[in-house]
């Protein structure tokens, strides 16, 4: 019997996460570096994992 495979979370762009929050991208970038960031640098860009920031969300909105 075959194990299901666990999907990891989708990484995401700043762009993609700006469109989720409903905020500019620059948005993403200020308020990230000032509370510490959910970004991560693949590939020489700037990207956050989905399951992290949907964690961020709810600890805002607590």
């Amino acid at each position: 019997m075959r194990r299901p495979e666990s999907s990891p979370s989708k990484l995401l762009t700043v762009e993609a996460v700006a469109d989720y929050l409903d905020k500019s991208p620059q948005w993403v970038y200020k308020s990230f570096r000032r509370q510490g960031g959910m970004l991560y640098r693949v590939g020489g860009e700037l990207r956050a994992y989905q399951h992290e920031l949907d964690a961020w969300v709810r600890s805002q909105a607590a």
